[in-house]
Parts: structure tokens; sequence; C-alpha cells
């Protein structure tokens, strides 16, 4: 990404590989917060939509050094930047996908690999 304000595009571009390769991430809100330590499960947008960057969300798991990993999601639009924390690639958790199903009429950018079955 360029340095400055990353548009919203180029927000979700980093976000989609990062999380189709597993990558933890740390992400910068347009507020000012941080988000560290954030294992993005997968990226979404509303079906159809002309405005996918805008509209899309970031959804995962948040693991802070203390305290208990919590489910979120992000507005891309409300993120100012994404940065790779360069860490050993996570697998995606099955139990957040059956706690958290696709919404109706949405489609998935990007989703973190599965563990190898064994």
């Amino acid at each position: 990404m360029k340095k400055g304000n990353p548009s919203t595009a180029e927000v979700l571009e980093k976000l989609v590989e990062c999380t189709t390769r597993g990558a933890q991430v740390e992400l910068t809100l347009r507020d000012g917060q941080k988000i560290s330590r954030f294992r993005v499960h997968e990226v979404i947008a509303p079906k159809g939509s002309l405005h996918a960057p805008r509209e899309a969300r970031a959804r995962g798991i948040v693991w802070p050094e203390h305290g208990m990993h919590r489910d979120e999601y992000i507005q891309v639009r409300d993120i100012a930047s994404v940065r790779d924390e360069r860490l050993t690639p996570y697998f995606a958790s099955e139990q957040f996908f059956q706690r958290h199903p696709l919404p109706v009429s949405w489609v998935r950018l990007a989703r973190c690999p599965a563990a190898p079955k064994t």
C-alpha cells in the first residue's frame, strides 16, 4: 500500500490478501483506535454491491494480550490502515463460522484457510 492514507479499496485489497494467507493483522481505525492481534476469518460484502469496498466487513476474532478473545466485525470504510504482523499463519475456527453464518444476500470475498484434516 502507498504511504499516507490508503483508500478504502486499498485497505480491502490488503485485508483480502492477509485473510487468504491466515495472517494476523493490526488495524488502525479512522478514529485513531487500534485493534491489535485481529485474526480475520472472512471478508464479506453485500451481493451485487456497487460499493463493495465501502460496504465490506472484516469478521474475525480479536486476541488481546490480556482478557478474553472476542468475535468482532469491522466495516472496511472505518479502517485507516492494515499492518500484517508477520507471525505464523493461523487457521480459521470452524466454530466462528457456526456462530456467524454468512448473512442472506452477502458474499464472501476472502476466507482464512481451514486447519488440515487429520
